[in-house]
């Protein structure tokens, strides 16, 4: 087996598939004409991308949270502030 350039989107649905079946890796290998430390890399690969997407998500919903917190905070104080100079 030789090696050869496969583009993000083979490795994904190869990856994929290995994911979801119930089929070894060899048998994976051969059906794609890999070496199965290929196969292991892309899946190795594929999960820390996975990981790092669901962090980021995280992140990017806990700031969210933060900012709109922030901006209620802001509004209630401009609000007290209001109501004590129409006093």
């Amino acid at each position: 087996m030789k090696s050869e350039s496969h583009s993000p989107k083979f490795k994904t649905q190869v990856v994929l598939q290995l994911l979801r079946d119930d089929t070894s890796l060899s048998s994976q290998a051969l059906k794609y004409n890999l070496e199965e430390h290929e196969l292991i890399k892309w899946k190795y690969e594929f999960l820390d991308l996975a990981e790092n997407m669901i962090v980021k998500q995280q992140n990017q919903e806990i700031f969210m949270r933060v900012k709109k917190q922030k901006s209620i905070t802001e509004i209630k104080m401009k609000n007290d502030f209001l109501k004590k100079m129409l006093k």
